[in-house]
């Protein structure tokens, strides 16, 4: 399969009785990862469809004699036609549309406050699925790294939890992050560096993030003489 929004149909004849019931199987590759997908029956023209996003079902539209089957654990897909009538003869067509988590986006900036300490901020928008690694690095010097799966495990459902935050204090500075859930259902991560000291703070800061949907990670730098002064 290519990136992107993909479809996968499958073509059914069944066989039923009037009055009867019988089940449409709907097939797909269920390896790779995905933000969200909808899965479409129909015959001539559209019977029913859903939108599935972070593992949760929607009815866009369906008739009446028409329901989804969804299995967890396997995430095998199918519909059940019920109440079969003459009128329901036909070929029937599944189809898996995936859609892609659109491009994650990684930015950094710098500030200074009027008593002259340093702020710098990172921002990691859009990525899918909550697992990310994020650290801050000072003249290639690591400083300190969050990931916020291992920081929340036990306390927070990161699927549920629309945001939450964490605060960690250094020698120097304090590092707060703040990792959210996107209208659409992406996240979004923002990691604030304050600097406590106003003396040798002069350098050149890396913003690194790492996660399942880059090839690489990525890594923005800034510089501290870059900093823009605080209004």
């Amino acid at each position: 399969e290519t990136p992107g929004n993909t479809t996968l149909n499958v073509n059914s004849t069944h066989t039923g009785h009037l009055g009867m019931t019988t089940i449409i199987n709907c097939n797909y590759n269920k390896t790779i990862e995905r933000l969200a997908l909808t899965v479409f029956l129909r015959r001539e023209q559209l019977l029913c469809s859903y939108l599935n996003q972070l593992k949760s079902w929607k009815k866009q539209s369906c008739k009446e004699n028409i329901k989804l089957i969804w299995i967890p654990e396997t995430e095998e897909i199918s519909f059940e036609l019920v109440n079969l009538q003459i009128n329901d003869t036909g070929v029937y067509t599944c189809a898996v549309e995936r859609h892609a988590p659109p491009p994650v986006m990684v930015s950094v900036s710098c500030v200074r406050g009027p008593d002259g300490a340093t702020t710098v901020l990172c921002t990691f928008k859009g990525f899918y699925p909550a697992a990310v690694e994020q650290a801050w690095i000072r003249d290639d010097k690591f400083i300190t790294s969050f990931n916020p799966t291992h920081t929340f495990t036990h306390t927070q459902n990161l699927n549920t939890s629309h945001t939450f935050t964490h605060t960690q204090h250094l020698n120097t500075s304090t590092v707060h992050w703040n990792f959210s859930i996107n209208p659409d259902g992406t996240h979004s991560l923002t990691s604030c560096l304050h600097l406590l000291t106003l003396t040798d703070e002069q350098g050149m800061y890396s913003c690194w993030v790492n996660h399942s949907s880059l090839n690489q990670p990525i890594t923005v730098n800034i510089s501290s003489t870059d900093c823009s002064e605080e209004k």
